[in-house]
Parts: C-alpha cells; structure tokens; sequence
C-alpha cells in the first residue's frame, strides 16, 4: 500500500507513509480467499498491556522521525534527539535568567523536555 503525506510545518513535500506493524496479535486470513493460509486468532491485549502516556508520547514521537524515515531506535539518531533536547533546555534556563518565564513555567516545560529524554529507552 503506497501512499503520501504532508509533512508537519507546513513542509508540502510528499513523504511515504510508514507501515505499521501491531506487535500484540495478527488478524486471522480469511479461509474462503484463495491462497491465504489461516493463522491463530487475534488474541486480546490484557488489561496489563494497556499502553501508558509515556508510551503514547514515544510512539507519537518516533512517528514524528519516521517520516522523516529516521528512527529513535537508531543510536546516533537517539544521540541527536538527546542533543536537541538538552539545547531546549539551555534556552528554557536562559530564559529564566533573563526573566522572561517565571519560575513555575520554567520547572514544567524542564520536566517535560526530561520526560522527552526518556522516550528512546520507551520504544
């Protein structure tokens, strides 16, 4: 299945849609289509499988890479991603010497660019 998407920002580019693959079960073939052989039925994800926020946030993010045909996965690429946040962090710091966020804003928004240095080690 081929396909193409609009990048984020406004980039118009098309770009490949990636194929998903869901690791928790497979969608039995049908048995009246020729040359389908069945496999086992999808069995449900447990309840204890339910995926969390910060797996949600990891998913969301590798997306953002993917189509870009980059990968967190990728150590190098996981590097980068590190770099870029850890630079978000140094202007969220300045930011706040300079006065132009005020002390509470400055704690959130460092406690969610930590929480994006997680997501590599999510996925």
């Amino acid at each position: 299945m081929s396909g193409a998407m609009a990048g984020p920002l406004g980039d118009d580019r098309p770009r490949p849609l990636a194929r998903v693959v869901d690791l928790f079960g497979h969608r039995a073939a049908r048995e009246d289509r020729p040359g389908k052989t069945p496999v086992a039925p999808v069995t449900p994800r447990p309840e204890s499988a339910a995926i969390t926020p910060e797996q949600r946030l990891a998913i969301s993010i590798e997306a953002l890479f993917l189509r870009r045909d980059l990968s967190l996965s990728d150590p190098e690429t996981a590097a980068a991603f590190g770099v870029a946040i850890d630079a978000v962090l140094l202007v969220l710091d300045g930011a706040l010497a300079n006065g132009q966020i005020e002390a509470e804003s400055h704690q959130f928004l460092g406690q969610q660019m930590q929480a994006l240095l997680s997501v590599p080690d999510s996925l």
